[in-house]
C-alpha cells in the first residue's frame, strides 16, 4: 500500500494521528478501514485509487502535535510503501527543552 500523507497541526490536547497497515486494512486512530471495501472516502481519508503498477494508493490527512511537530510542514505531502505494521510519520521534531524544577532551584538557594 502507498500511502501520501497530508500533514496538519492539530489543536493543542489533541491526539497526534496513528497509522498501521495490515494487507489492505488501514487502521487510523484506532478505527479499522479495509481500503478494498471503502466505495468513497471518509475523513481522514481524502482519496483510494491505484497506481498504474496495482499497488493501493491511500490519501490520507494526519494530525501532527503543535508542542513537539516543528513549525513548520513541508511543502509536498508524505508518501510512504508499506506492506504491513506501524506508520511512523517522518515529521520534523522539535527537541524540548526539560521545564526546570523551580521549586528545586529555589531550595538550593535557601
Amino acid at each position: 500500500m502507498r500511502l501520501i500523507l497530508i500533514p496538519q497541526i492539530g489543536l493543542p490536547g489533541e491526539a497526534e494521528t496513528t497509522l498501521s497497515v495490515a494487507g489492505n486494512v488501514l487502521t487510523i486512530d484506532g478505527v479499522a478501514h479495509n481500503v478494498e471495501e471503502l466505495e468513497e472516502p471518509l475523513l481522514p481519508i481524502l482519496s483510494i485509487g491505484q497506481d498504474e503498477t496495482g499497488t493501493r494508493v491511500v490519501e490520507v490527512l494526519v494530525r501532527l502535535d503543535p508542542l513537539t511537530t516543528a513549525d513548520f510542514l513541508p511543502s509536498s505531502p508524505w508518501e510512504i510503501d508499506i506492506a504491513e505494521g506501524p506508520v511512523e510519520i517522518p515529521a520534523v521534531r522539535r527537541l524540548l527543552e526539560p521545564t526546570p524544577n523551580v521549586f528545586e532551584e529555589r531550595a538550593e538557594t535557601d
